[in-house]
């Protein structure tokens, strides 16, 4: 019989989504915030510069545990890498149901 961890790892997908979103959010502003800067070519834009930088990173780091999290197989603990399918690639054991996507 196979190690079947779909459930828990169907649970991890769903608790990620939010911060998956949150990290959507965090990319657009690290893109928009730059080019802001530049149009409006403003004095107080380059002084508060490194505090922007010092932000961004700040609101990184809430999002990097939760994503990392999907990269661990619940089964044995271990990363599986970028390429995550059915199966953990280092122990065998089933993390989704399906294949399809809805």
């Amino acid at each position: 019989m196979e190690n079947d961890v779909s459930e828990i790892y169907e649970a991890r997908l769903k608790a990620a989504r939010p911060w998956a979103i949150y990290l959507v959010g965090w990319l657009i502003l690290l893109i928009v915030a730059p080019i802001s800067i530049i149009l409006f070519d403003d004095d107080l834009a380059r002084k508060y510069w490194p505090l922007l930088i010092v932000l961004l990173g700040a609101a990184l780091a809430p999002c990097i545990g939760p994503i990392r999290s999907l990269l661990k197989c619940p089964s044995c603990g271990r990363f599986m890498g970028r390429d995550i399918g059915v199966f953990c690639p280092l122990c065998g054991a089933r993390l989704r149901k399906n294949t399809t996507r809805h």
